[in-house]
């Protein structure tokens, strides 16, 4: 659901009415517990066969980056879980804080994965650094940057939003708009990113489907997009104010806050990036390198080593 900050548990410690308790306050309904289980356990399931994806990869060299998705994965079915409890005790500002802490911070780790996925391409020798409008250098750190500002300029509006002074709510709800929208704003520049190198590429003559290592292009694209829906959702979610119909509504917190980062991180269960990007698997260039504009299409010879990005 939103994310809240410490304002929200001041102003719930605050309540008079001895009928309200947090989760009233925060979320206008009590958590469906058979929801919250199965989806839970979902998060937890792919996080069990992620983690195994990254690790039987690791003895072939996969760097240890690819544990962010699946440690973010687990996090958010334990959030989703800790909603049972919750349903149980819905005064329980420890429990509250708990929940929404491992529902909120994990997001930051789903589009780092995908972040870090992009600059594979760069330094597994693939594409060119050329064809990267942002220094592949800056690329995790300043979308990663950007994602922990904006997500805590969210959670600081959301809990303001809980107040029962009108100043202080439609203080809550301007730095909620302002974060969101910064958040689509930032992950859009992202994906047109990513958008602008394979138009690059096509350009200069090279299909990147035709390569083995362009099976990461349509990885990002899938799950991007739903990470964009996400964003997009909560954007429309938030403009409705307390009372809204998506805010009081606990499906809708399923259906478009919760399974678009499920599916979106799934697609990595059937297709592991890592194994597209090694170099004894990318297939000989149609193309010279002059006619391409490309770089190393083909594995590099042992003489060229000492030319290869480090990873």
């Amino acid at each position: 659901m939103a994310a809240t900050s410490a304002a929200t548990v001041s102003n719930a410690s605050n309540v008079t009415n001895p009928s309200q308790t947090i989760v009233s306050i925060v979320f206008g309904y009590s958590p469906n517990k058979s929801a919250a289980g199965l989806i839970g356990a979902l998060f937890v399931l792919e996080s069990i066969f992620l983690f195994y994806r990254v690790l039987s990869s690791r003895t072939r060299g996969t760097p240890i980056w690819g544990l962010c998705l699946p440690i973010s994965v687990l996090a958010m079915g334990t959030g989703i879980l800790m909603r049972i409890p919750l349903a149980i005790y819905p005064g329980s500002i420890a429990l509250f804080t708990v929940e929404q802490a491992l529902t909120i911070l994990p997001q930051t780790g789903f589009l780092a994965f995908n972040y870090i996925l992009y600059t594979r391409l760069f330094l597994h020798s693939c594409v060119e650094r050329r064809f990267s409008w942002i220094k592949i250098e800056n690329v995790v750190r300043k979308f990663v940057t950007s994602d922990i500002i904006t997500f805590s300029i969210v959670g600081t509006g959301a809990g303001l939003l809980t107040s029962t002074t009108s100043a202080i709510y439609i203080t809550g709800g301007v730095l909620s708009q302002v974060g969101l929208v910064l958040q689509f704003v930032s992950f859009s520049v992202f994906m047109l990113s990513l958008g602008w190198t394979h138009w690059r590429l096509v350009r200069d003559g090279v299909d990147p489907y035709t390569h083995r290592w362009g099976i990461v292009f349509r990885l990002e694209y899938f799950s991007s997009s739903f990470y964009l829906l996400r964003c997009m959702y909560r954007i429309i979610e938030f403009a409705q104010n307390r009372g809204g119909y998506l805010l009081i509504h606990e499906a809708w917190f399923y259906v478009f806050d919760v399974l678009p980062l499920l599916i979106g991180s799934s697609v990595y269960l059937l297709l592991w990036p890592e194994t597209y990007l090694d170099q004894d698997s990318v297939s000989p260039p149609a193309y010279t390198d002059s006619e391409a504009g490309f770089g190393r299409l083909s594995p590099p010879s042992k003489d060229s080593k000492s030319d290869d990005v480090s990873e």
